[in-house]
């Protein structure tokens, strides 16, 4: 029996898996799971917004599920990662049952299943009494049944798989206690924020209910339904969260891929993008009325908006390195294409996931964000891939490139303003920073003089030359710095303005390849601390002045 076991589980775990068919055969699953809850219920009429938060609560407590359960797996059969990816994706089909266990045993009519609600003592004597009371609501029938079958499933894989009764115990409590920590997170989330006012002891199940299902708007927007509003907000404590945990799964799992992959992000334009975001949220606040609440639910929200606006930028960043290549084995012989330290089919993938969950996280907040970030990447193909291809022309390419930053931060003026829209944000405040991002964008492509030259992209410096492209890019720098306290109706600020056009003309002017401290490479970190520097200035000048 032990044998047939053995090789049952070997066949499973040496199954071809690649990231691609991973992630498409786990959304298919929970799109099953979604399908049968839905068929159960009758197929109800719902606005496709009350479908998409259902969709996104399940997606990301799913992801989370799985990717907190797989180092578990891992450990528990001592196989690779990929090979317990197999061996719990098959094992995750039991995430169909909980649904048509409650259906059996409420006799067809339903039961509500989400989450328990409790105080830190009630869960402690809910975690030694497998959830304790009240299965025929929150942790219901259905989810101990799915619960006990995994805890099943997961001995008895250890136990074929090592012989012993220590590791099966551990990687079974260890299981257990994962799942037990999500079926009771908003406690834990209510008990960790309410906790230092109200006592931690003193945080109780209405407490709980109150943080959780209140339906208050997130950014004036109000949920559809009271089943939306605890979607919404643990989707927004999921996306977080996962976001840890897929950077140390990472690190631990695919270390020097990932090194390979973080070393080729682009901090300066990380920055940068996330910069835009706020301070699109920044001019929100000094010309309309923000909707910004100070709470945990608005900061995770924030926090979602930037991880979306950063995978945008890394999914533009991957599309690009994919036309490249050609250009990085002569300029950028550091990119994981070049070194081969990520496969190409597993770099697409990762491109288009990163594509994916910018707009999925941020039309969780906002779809008006997510149009723009999906507007972003719109640009960012016709920027980079072929047919078009337009980076090879270079007035063209710059324009595109400023008009989608500007989109950056029309989202975020959009979704912190009340109005939910750009009438309120002055047009001289965005044809300024339209040419703002036209003069400083193309900084970057000093570094890749040789590679342009040789696939035939006429950027600025392989059309004019180094020293004449400086000149001219310097000139342009420093005109947009001058001319914004004008701009901005902040005249006192004329002086600071020509102190910073200066500066950045100075340092273009001092680059070269090799310069030890103005390199090509690293004169977009400079422009960016200089356009930061000089943008705290305005914001203190703005918030206590505002143009009218």
């Amino acid at each position: 029996m032990q044998a047939r076991l053995q090789k049952f589980f070997e066949a499973i775990e040496n199954r071809s898996l690649t990231l691609g068919s991973w992630s498409i055969a786990l959304l298919a699953i929970i799109a099953v799971r979604i399908g049968i809850e839905n068929a159960l219920d009758s197929l109800p009429f719902r606005f496709a917004d009350q479908f998409f938060y259902q969709f996104s609560h399940h997606l990301l407590t799913f992801t989370t599920i799985f990717l907190v359960a797989l180092p578990i797996v891992a450990w528990a059969g001592r196989v690779e990662i990929r090979q317990a990816a197999n061996i719990l994706l098959s094992g995750f089909l039991v995430i169909w049952t909980p649904p048509i266990v409650d259906e059996i045993i409420s006799r067809g009519a339903g039961l509500w299943s989400f989450y328990s609600f409790d105080g830190l003592a009630g869960l402690l004597e809910r975690y030694v009494t497998f959830f304790g009371d009240k299965p025929d609501i929150g942790i219901t029938y259905g989810v101990r049944f799915e619960v006990g079958i995994v805890i099943l499933l997961i001995a008895l894989y250890t136990w074929t798989k090592s012989r012993s009764i220590i590791r099966t115990s551990i990687a079974g409590i260890s299981l257990y206690t994962a799942l037990f920590i999500i079926g009771v997170l908003p406690s834990i989330i209510t008990i960790l924020y309410w906790g230092p006012s109200l006592g931690f002891l003193a945080v109780g199940e209405h407490d709980i209910a109150r943080l959780m299902l209140s339906p208050a708007p997130l950014f004036v927007l109000n949920p559809p339904d009271i089943e939306s509003v605890l979607a919404i907000k643990m989707s927004l404590m999921y996306g977080s969260l996962i976001t840890l945990v897929v950077g140390l799964l990472a690190f631990r799992y695919f270390r020097d891929p990932f090194l390979a992959f973080i070393n080729n992000v682009r901090f300066p334009q990380i920055i940068y993008h996330g910069g835009l975001f706020i301070i699109g949220g920044g001019l929100a606040a000094v010309y309309s009325d923000h909707a910004f609440r100070l709470d945990i639910f608005h900061i995770a929200a924030i926090f979602i908006l930037l991880i979306a606006v950063c995978s945008a930028w890394l999914a533009s960043v991957i599309l690009n390195d994919l036309y490249d290549v050609a250009i990085d084995r002569m300029t950028n012989t550091h990119r994981p294409l070049v070194t081969g330290s990520i496969d190409p089919e597993n770099y697409k993938t990762i491109g288009m996931i990163l594509f994916g969950a910018s707009i999925f996280l941020a039309a969780i907040v906002s779809t008006q964000a997510a149009l723009l970030l999906a507007l972003y990447q719109a640009l960012a193909f016709l920027y980079s891939a072929d047919p078009l291809r337009l980076k090879r022309y270079p007035v063209v390419a710059t324009a595109l490139a400023a008009m989608a930053s500007l989109l950056v931060l029309f989202a975020g003026f959009i979704v912190f303003s009340a109005d939910k829209n750009i009438a309120a944000l002055p047009t001289s405040i965005s044809a300024l920073l339209f040419f703002a991002y036209l003069a400083i964008i193309p900084i970057k492509d000093f570094k890749d003089i040789l590679g342009d030259r040789a696939d035939g992209i006429l950027t600025l410096p392989v059309l004019l030359g180094e020293d004449r492209a400086k000149r001219l890019i310097g000139s342009f720098v420093f005109i947009v710095f001058v001319t914004s306290p004008l701009v901005l109706s902040l005249r006192p600020l004329f002086p600071l303005g020509a102190f910073f056009g200066a500066l950045g003309y100075w340092i273009l002017q001092l680059s070269s390849a090799d310069h030890r401290y103005f390199s090509y490479r690293k004169l977009p970190g400079w422009f960016v601390a200089l356009a930061a520097g000089y943008g705290a200035f305005l914001a203190f000048t703005l918030a206590n002045n505002p143009l009218q």
